[in-house]
Order: C-alpha cells, then sequence, then structure tokens
C-alpha cells in the first residue's frame, strides 16, 4: 500500500500531467470544432449570395432577352412603314411630275 507522500508523488508526477493532456486536448478539439463550424457557417452564407446573385442575373436576362424580341418588332415595324413612306414617297413625286 502507498503512503501519502508517495500517493501524492504519484497524483502529481502520473496521474494530473495524464489529465492536464487530456483535458488540452478536449479543448484543442472542441476549439478546432467551433472554428470549422464558423468557417462552414460563412462559406454556407456566401453560397447563398452567391446563388441569390445569379438568380438576379437570370432574371435580368431574361427581362432583356424579352426586351430584346420587343425591340427587334419595333425595328420590324419601322422597316415596314419606310419602305412603306418610300413607296409613297415615289408615287407622289411621279404624280407630280407626270402633271408638270
Amino acid at each position: 500500500m502507498l503512503n501519502v507522500n508517495e500517493l501524492t508523488t504519484w497524483f502529481i508526477f502520473s496521474v494530473l500531467p495524464i489529465a492536464l493532456a487530456i483535458a488540452t486536448f478536449a479543448w484543442k478539439i472542441s476549439k478546432d470544432k467551433k472554428d470549422n463550424e464558423n468557417r462552414i457557417t460563412r462559406i454556407e452564407s456566401k453560397v447563398t449570395r452567391n446563388t441569390e446573385d445569379i438568380k438576379e442575373v437570370k432574371d435580368e436576362q431574361r427581362q432583356q432577352r424579352e426586351e430584346i424580341k420587343i425591340i427587334l418588332q419595333i425595328s420590324s415595324k419601322i422597316d415596314t412603314l419606310n419602305s412603306r413612306f418610300e413607296n409613297f414617297e415615289n408615287r407622289f413625286y411621279d404624280k407630280q411630275d407626270t402633271n408638270n
């Protein structure tokens, strides 16, 4: 059986360092886990923002495609009007030339 002095020495030089090492290891693992969770949360936040940005860009592209379709229709109508006006102008001047 161990006396008090030997028991104290055994506790101080054997049990206490092992307990301290285990506690330090557990604290380090807990800290790393917390840091990794924070990092993952920041990454998820950036992914969410990027997803929202992509959605906005796609919506803008869709709107621009619709606007381009409308512009093409208007351009076609303007071309048609120009053609009709030129025809009208030609007929008008032709009639004036024949009257003179």
